[in-house]
């Protein structure tokens, strides 16, 4: 349904949902990046590999590109998935991920399907192309290869490389659109070493206007492993006096949650 007045489509606000989670979740190894996190009110995206192999696009087997990832994920379900990701988090209210431009659900892709094979020819064609007119259609595709992934892959972890359904996550990507000149958007070829990732995430870290921001009101939950980290994080929190004021600090506390709880009593 179109707004005539602007000719765009006419907002429609956040609808709960009935089976996936309303929160966000974001999952971490380090208490330590969770309390940055909390430091900044802001969560800094990082560059990451995406293997996009599946695609059979001959230049590229690996890209990188700045990103933060969210699992769109029920409660009871946590667990699970902090195997993979870490043992901290921080639950976000999906309403604020659906107010903001740059977060999406990824979309899951059968390799084999005809979608993706007109996408591969699109993708080829675009790249070769000189024609002005045809940019817009290369940012189009280049922007939906970021928030693309195939419902089945490999993936590497301590235990070396499995197979794994990626879908399962259900993931969300806040991936920052950059303008700057000096931060490249996505690095292919020789600019995929870590030293290249390095620089370049330090220039995100750097401008604070590619961090995601979010109010102490938008925080459904906090998580920690252990009763004893979810002491360590609410004596942080009250560290953060220039920060919040005491309510919000109490609230912040309040929504602690224990992660080995979360697998005996959900």
């Amino acid at each position: 349904m179109k707004d005539t007045a602007s000719n765009e489509p006419k907002f429609i606000e956040y609808i709960d949902s009935e089976q996936s989670a309303n929160t966000l979740f974001k999952f971490m190894k380090k208490i330590d990046y969770l309390k940055e996190i909390l430091e900044n009110c802001a969560i800094i995206p990082r560059y990451y590999d995406e293997i996009i192999d599946y695609l059979k696009i001959t230049l590229f087997e690996k890209i990188a590109f700045p990103m933060s990832c969210f699992c769109d994920i029920n409660l009871t379900k946590l667990n699970l998935h902090s195997k993979t990701y870490g043992k901290f988090g921080i639950g976000i209210k999906k309403e604020w991920a659906y107010r903001n431009i740059d977060i999406e659900p990824i979309h899951y892709v059968n390799p084999y399907s005809n979608e993706i094979k007109d996408f591969k020819k699109a993708f080829m064609n675009a790249l070769k192309s000189t024609d002005e007119n045809s940019k817009e259609i290369s940012n189009y595709l280049s922007t939906s290869l970021l928030y693309m992934k195939p419902i089945f892959g490999s993936m590497e972890n301590e235990e070396g490389i499995k197979n794994y359904c990626f879908h399962d996550e259900k993931e969300w990507r806040y991936i920052p659109s950059i303008k700057e000149e000096n931060i490249t958007p996505i690095l292919t070829g020789k600019m995929l070493t870590e030293t290249y990732k390095n620089i370049s995430n330090k220039a995100i870290r750097s401008n604070k206007k590619y961090w995601l921001r979010f109010s102490p009101e938008d925080i459904n939950y906090l998580i920690v492993e252990n009763e004893e980290q979810s002491l360590e994080l609410a004596n942080y929190i009250n560290t953060l006096k220039d920060k919040y004021t005491e309510s919000q600090r109490l609230s912040m506390i309040s929504k602690v949650l224990i992660l080995d709880n979360l697998g005996k009593d959900w």
